[in-house]
């Protein structure tokens, strides 16, 4: 069965796995343990299940091995298949009995095999998500700085409107889904952990405070050299090395607008706040 399925979700999954392999795709709500996670694409194939958090750009692999129990519970609006890894519950929320079923039908199946696997085909799976893992710390971890003053901002939000038809928000939620989160986190900002694109680095030698300064620009179609603000002092050494060579840099946005529950209104309410940027960086 193959749900409807924002394209945010498919290009993330795609990103790493080949459509031809999905058994079964949906739009669920994820929690670990008690946590919310928010909104995530399943996606079933022969090895695990695969959630998709394209907020945060952040993909969940769940092997079938891994996979302890399996429990189901019914609530109006809210079919959940509980499973339960070590000492956690990963929650699959969904909304249409007949679609949760259907993709239990399927874990169980596939679990019921794994069980089966020989120790030499398992120990390729943990292998497998030991590779991404090491993908993942390849990157050095910093952050814009600058992103108090209010010409960078300004700055910012004007990058982040030339690519808001490509962002996920706060909208794309079920009218629901953002009161369960404003409820149990507080807060639900509006593009929290979106990817934003065409990000550069570029020394700045005639900065009259630092002349090692790295500023960071984004250009589009729509946007020409817009600096939003700085590399961190702290980490120009870092950064310089990896600059010597072809690199990658990744910038996720953080904070900035945001709704939450007011408790004395009994209503969600919005309000406005300043974004700031983590970046990741690595060379080819």
């Amino acid at each position: 069965m193959m749900a409807k399925v924002n394209k945010k979700h498919i290009q993330l999954f795609e990103s790493k796995y080949s459509s031809d392999k999905t058994l079964y795709s949906n739009e669920i709500f994820y929690y670990l343990n008690k946590k919310s996670l928010g909104n995530a694409g399943i996606f079933l194939i022969d090895t695990g299940i695969i959630l998709t958090f394209p907020k945060r750009n952040e993909i969940i692999e769940i092997p079938y091995f891994q996979i302890e129990n399996i429990e189901l519970t019914s609530k109006f609006l809210s079919k959940k298949i509980i499973l339960s890894i070590e000492n956690d519950k990963n929650i699959l929320d969904f909304t249409i009995e007949s679609e949760r079923d259907q993709a239990n039908e399927i874990i169980n199946k596939y679990v019921d095999k794994a069980k089966e696997l020989s120790p030499n085909d398992i120990s390729r799976n943990e292998i497998h998500i030991e590779e991404n893992q090491q993908e993942e710390s390849k990157y050095f971890k910093t952050f814009v700085a600058g992103l108090t003053h209010a010409h960078h901002q300004k700055k910012l939000r004007k990058v982040i409107g030339s690519m808001s038809e490509e962002l996920i928000t706060y909208d794309d939620f079920r009218g629901d889904d953002v009161e369960s989160i404003c409820i149990v986190d507080g807060l639900l900002y509006k593009y929290e952990g979106e990817r934003l694109g065409n990000v550069y680095l570029e020394f700045e030698p005639e900065n009259e405070y630092d002349n090692k300064a790295i500023r960071v620009i984004f250009h589009n179609d729509f946007i020409t050299n817009t600096k939003v603000g700085y590399i961190p002092k702290k980490h120009i050494q870092e950064v310089t090395e990896i600059m010597k060579n072809p690199y990658q840099a990744i910038a996720y946005i953080s904070k900035g607008d945001y709704k939450y529950w007011c408790e004395e209104e009994d209503k969600i309410k919005t309000e406005q706040g300043n974004y700031l940027l983590d970046l990741f960086i690595k060379n080819y």
